[in-house]
């Protein structure tokens, strides 16, 4: 993304007569900012994720058994 700004300025500064398309412009924003939107969301979708999936990892090695099955049962949620 930075260095298509630096590619426009530089073309702006040097070219400041007749540059690039301006029937294109509105298209071209467009899908850049669905591109933007689309990264920023998957972003902020992996640290959760991830986050999650440390945790349960980091836990699960400390769960009792027999314990989530008394309770189960006594919540009739599991037969034995």
């Amino acid at each position: 993304t930075t260095q298509i700004v630096f590619r426009d300025m530089a073309a702006l500064y040097l070219h400041s007569a007749n540059v690039g398309n301006p029937e294109g412009l509105v298209p071209e924003l467009i899908v850049w900012i669905i591109f933007t939107a689309s990264a920023v969301f998957q972003l902020s979708l992996a640290p959760t994720t991830f986050l999650n999936y440390c945790f349960v990892t980091s836990v699960e090695e400390y769960v009792k058994y027999d314990i989530v099955e008394e309770v189960m049962r006594e919540e009739e949620l599991c037969e034995t």
